[in-house]
C-alpha cells in the first residue's frame, strides 16, 4: 500500500521490470494575468495560494528578470514542487483598481500571498537562487503546498535536499510523532 505524502498531486503507477513503481508529478501552473484577460484577475487574486509576479513589458528591470524567473519556474518544476504560479502585467493593476496596486512601491515585484493576502515581499539581490529560496520557503510555510518530504528547511530558512537513508528515516519519524502529539489525553 503506498501513501501520497504530497498534497495536490497526481499519483501514476507504472510497471518497470515486474515492479510497479509510483511516480508523483509535479504541477507548477503559471497564470498570467494580461490586459486582454483582466477579468479573471480579481477571482484569481483572491483564491491565491503561492507566489505573484507583478511585472510591466516596458520596463527594463523586467526584461533583465524574466529569463531568471523562468529559470526558478524550471527549477521548481525540476524539485517536483506543486504551486501555482501567478504573474499580473502592472497594467491591469491601474485598469482594476485592485487594492493590491498600492501595496506595490515598484516593479518588478515579487511576493507570496496566503488565502489572498500579500504575507511576504522579495526584497533580497535579484538572482535565481535567491528567488528560488523565497518561494520554496514560503510554499514549506503554507499548510495547503507541500513540498516532497525528503526536502527541509535548516535553520536559516534555507531550502537543503535530505539525501541521506536515515536522515529520511529521522524526518518521516518526527513528522508523525508531532502528528501524534494533537492527539491523546487532555
Amino acid at each position: 500500500m503506498t501513501r501520497n505524502t504530497r498534497a495536490r498531486t497526481r499519483k501514476t503507477k507504472r510497471n518497470v521490470k515486474g515492479k510497479d513503481k509510483v511516480h508523483f508529478s509535479s504541477r507548477v501552473t503559471v497564470h498570467k494575468i494580461e490586459p486582454n484577460n483582466a477579468n479573471k484577475f480579481k477571482d484569481e487574486i483572491n483564491n491565491m495560494d503561492g507566489p505573484v509576479l507583478i511585472h510591466s513589458p516596458q520596463c527594463m528591470h523586467c526584461i533583465e528578470l524574466r529569463p531568471k524567473w523562468e529559470q526558478v519556474i524550471k527549477e521548481l518544476n525540476n524539485r517536483q514542487v506543486n504551486c501555482k504560479i501567478l504573474e499580473i502585467n502592472a497594467e491591469v493593476l491601474n485598469m482594476t483598481n485592485h487594492p493590491l496596486g498600492k501595496q506595490i512601491d515598484g516593479v518588478p515585484a515579487i511576493f507570496n500571498m496566503e488565502k489572498g493576502k500579500t504575507n511576504a515581499m522579495f526584497s533580497d539581490e535579484r538572482n535565481v537562487e535567491n528567488m528560488l529560496q523565497f518561494v520554496l520557503k514560503h510554499l514549506k510555510d503554507n499548510k495547503n503546498l507541500n513540498l516532497p518530504y525528503n526536502y527541509n528547511l535548516n535553520k536559516k530558512g534555507n531550502l537543503k535536499k535530505v539525501t541521506n537513508a536515515n536522515n529520511i528515516k529521522k524526518l518521516r519519524r518526527t513528522y508523525r510523532n508531532t502528528k501524534k502529539k494533537g492527539k491523546g489525553k487532555k
